[in-house]
């Protein structure tokens, strides 16, 4: 089974970071995404949809210091629904997206948009959009092989699968 969410849309408001152990950060943010359709009488209508996206660890960090209100990402993660209980003794859920991939598709200011979090370069070096990258195990480095891009020696036949 997966579990794999794809989202592009605007940062609603700053991040609001918190450190659960003084190594571990997590972040939470809103993202809107939008639509736009085709109403039966011919007028096109937009819709925002929000969600409400959770990071962690070094994606947290990175979120904490690269991502601000009304900037552009792309967020990669999964869906996860939760419960918990509200102040008045309230069963509540909340459906969050939990980010292990954030990338700035935009700025809004004029800071640097491609320092990497893990490997701050200037511009001129780095021209990818920043991107978390999990710290590579290099003790173990069949750990740090992705299954799905690995070589295989098949030929590329231009398939997205």
């Amino acid at each position: 089974m997966i579990n794999k969410v794809t989202l592009v849309g605007n940062i609603g408001k700053d991040p609001d970071v918190n450190y659960i152990q003084p190594d571990v950060a997590v972040a939470n943010f809103p993202l809107a995404t939008d639509e736009s359709f085709k109403r039966k009488d011919g007028e096109w209508e937009n819709r925002s949809t929000w969600h409400n996206i959770v990071a962690w660890r070094y994606t947290a960090q990175y979120a904490e210091k690269n991502i601000r209100k009304g900037q552009l990402v792309y967020v990669e993660g999964k869906i996860q629904t939760r419960k918990y209980e509200d102040k008045n003794g309230q069963e509540r859920y909340i459906t969050e997206i939990v980010a292990n991939t954030i990338r700035i598709l935009n700025k809004r200011d004029g800071s640097n948009s491609n320092s990497d979090y893990k490997n701050n370069q200037s511009n001129d070096q780095n021209t990818s959009s920043p991107q978390y990258e999990k710290p590579r195990n290099e003790a173990n480095p069949v750990e740090n092989e992705d299954p799905f891009t690995a070589d295989d020696g098949a030929e590329d036949d231009g398939l997205p699968f």
